[in-house]
């Protein structure tokens, strides 16, 4: 089975990737700093995604399980079988999350592993692979750096999908539980790939993805803003 190593097991993490890689075939394994979340998705290896809206549904993700991404010896174990890596955890922890990216990749370098992977950059940031290339290279000497920007791809995303707060009641009841809307396509980079192009789910590949940037700027957002205003 192909395997997603998702930094991130929050909103976005289980509200919208979550659903998309299990829907593709992949076993989305998260990298979780909550003890509570890691230890209830690999007890349960899966979670309830509500999707709220005119289609209102209830929908099971699975199969999830999820590994404590402060375990250094588990997350190398895991990138030997990884066939994708991923982000969703907030542009002020991915200093962190790039140094575990580093570790895992060395990890694959000692073991002789000269296939590529990708890492699907899920952040609401700009420049997001310049951003995440510079942390990345902040853990490495300069032969590591060669090593990084040959076999591994930065892909930057337009994250589209609106992830509402979970009512704390609820919350209560299922630490895992995530509410969602139904929109699922996620523009990325086509162009920063090392390895082949992945079959997900809702993905889009286009080489000209400041204009989805420009798009959900100008529609979700305006939107949202222009409702705020009048509220």
């Amino acid at each position: 089975m192909k395997k997603i190593l998702q930094f991130g097991a929050g909103s976005i993490g289980r509200g919208f990737l979550g659903q998309l890689y299990t829907e593709s075939g992949y076993e989305v394994v998260f990298l979780e700093a909550l003890d509570e979340m890691v230890q209830q998705l690999n007890r349960d290896q899966q979670y309830r995604l509500k999707i709220v809206g005119t289609n209102a549904r209830e929908l099971t993700i699975s199969p999830v399980r999820a590994v404590n991404v402060r375990d250094p010896d588990a997350v190398a174990e895991e990138f030997e079988t990884a066939t994708l890596l991923g982000t969703a955890v907030g542009a002020r922890n991915l200093p962190g999350v790039a140094s575990v990216i580093v570790a895992g990749m060395r990890h694959r370098a000692d073991l002789g592993f000269d296939e590529p992977l990708d890492l699907v950059i899920c952040e609401n940031l700009p420049h997001a692979a310049h951003v995440m290339r510079g942390h990345l290279h902040h853990h490495s000497d300069a032969d590591f750096q060669a090593y990084l920007d040959t076999h591994l791809g930065l892909v930057e995303t337009v994250v589209t999908r609106m992830v509402p707060l979970v009512p704390p009641e609820l919350a209560a009841q299922d630490p895992t539980v995530v509410l969602s809307e139904d929109f699922k396509r996620l523009p990325v980079n086509q162009t920063a790939f090392k390895g082949p192009w992945p079959e997900v789910e809702g993905m889009i590949f286009t080489d000209n993805l400041p204009a989805y940037h420009e798009q959900k700027l100008y529609t979700d957002n305006t939107c949202h803003a222009l409702l705020a205003y009048q509220g």
